[in-house]
């Protein structure tokens, strides 16, 4: 059954405090990983959850992982967390279903997955069961997930 063209984003994000002289220390790439690294263990721990759960996997998509990625340069310009400009980048696919959760500070791909489950509404965009395709990206500590149908 056909559904109507949707956006959905998240309205919160998931960001660790750290302490002391760490502070710039969530900019680097999680230890040990290239940023592409990272990017494919979330969405690995992504797609261990919706198959918990009887969903589909979702297929990486690098059209979509630079839509990601292109924001969170943005992000890292502005210096916080935003979806703003999310329509534009729904614009840039031809989806009628997309959404999009954000994140700063975090290094592990299960820690990360796990803040945005205990929040309803990154929960809802991860288990949007119409999803079928993600791109992830890990930039200056921001991360993007963007996905749609």
């Amino acid at each position: 059954m056909p559904y109507p063209r949707r956006l959905i984003a998240a309205t919160t994000a998931a960001v660790l405090a750290l302490a002391g002289g760490a502070a710039d220390a969530w900019r680097a790439a999680p230890a040990s990983a290239t940023p592409q690294a990272f990017s494919l263990r979330v969405l690995e721990a992504i797609n261990l959850r919706r198959e918990r759960l009887g969903l589909g996997r979702l297929d990486p998509d690098p059209g979509l992982e630079r839509i990601a990625d292109d924001h969170n340069h943005e992000m890292a310009a502005a210096g916080r967390l935003s979806h703003a400009g999310f329509d534009d980048r729904f614009g840039r696919t031809s989806s009628r279903l997309c959404v999009e959760d954000l994140a700063a500070g975090f290094t592990d791909a299960t820690t990360l997955v796990q803040a945005w489950t205990e929040s309803p509404a990154h929960r809802r965009n991860l288990d949007e069961p119409h999803l079928q395709r993600a791109g992830i990206a890990f930039f200056d500590g921001y991360v993007t997930y963007f996905a749609c149908e």
